[in-house]
């Protein structure tokens, strides 16, 4: 064999071993595209999946969240009726007219009066102190009556151990304690 022969046999090889070569490679691209489009539908796949998911929980939690909105308002405003009832009935009581306001105070007074208190009216309540002193639970008890209190009305029974507080403000109060979730069954259940 010649060496033109030696060399053309070499080269045909070559050419045969690069083809090859290339023929593999074309098919290691091939199964490496086809690889990563299958991973890449996949990944897009398992993304829309996730963005649904994460979708749905973030409008659950936003329509949780309006409805919760919603509720403390309807709350607020209940409460405001509810608190409105209590204005009122305090209001009733500051425009009681003269002989009620009177008779409420004695009432007061038969009900939680002890021996020896004093009595403290508003300086703005439409009663005179004498008009109270001539009460017979008051001469009952040795109640004296002072108008010197600084509230808006009802009184005040100061005892030697501790003092009473029946003002128009704290009876509306305790009646709202005790009240309150009645009030607001009848308004609303």
């Amino acid at each position: 064999m010649s060496s033109a022969a030696l060399c053309e046999s070499i080269l045909s090889d070559a050419r045969a071993e690069a083809e090859k070569i290339i023929s593999e490679a074309e098919a290691y691209r091939e199964a490496q595209k086809s690889l990563a489009e299958k991973n890449a539908e996949e990944y897009l796949s398992a993304a829309k999946a996730r963005a649904e998911s994460d979708a749905q929980i973030l409008l659950s939690r936003r329509k949780n969240a309006s409805e919760l909105r919603t509720q403390k308002s309807i709350l607020a405003a209940k409460q405001q009726i509810v608190g409105k009832v209590y204005q009122d009935a305090y209001s009733r009581l500051l425009a009681l007219k003269k002989a009620d306001y009177l008779a409420f105070v004695k009432k007061l007074i038969a009900t939680f009066a002890q021996t020896g208190d004093k009595v403290i009216i508003s300086e703005n309540c439409p009663i005179d102190a004498g008009e109270l002193e001539s009460d017979e639970a008051c001469k009952k008890f040795y109640l004296t009556v002072e108008k010197t209190g600084k509230f808006d009305g009802g009184i005040i029974l100061s005892g030697e151990k501790f003092d009473k507080d029946l003002t128009f403000s704290a009876l509306v109060s305790d009646a709202r304690e005790r009240t309150e979730a009645e009030i607001a069954a009848k308004l609303f259940g």
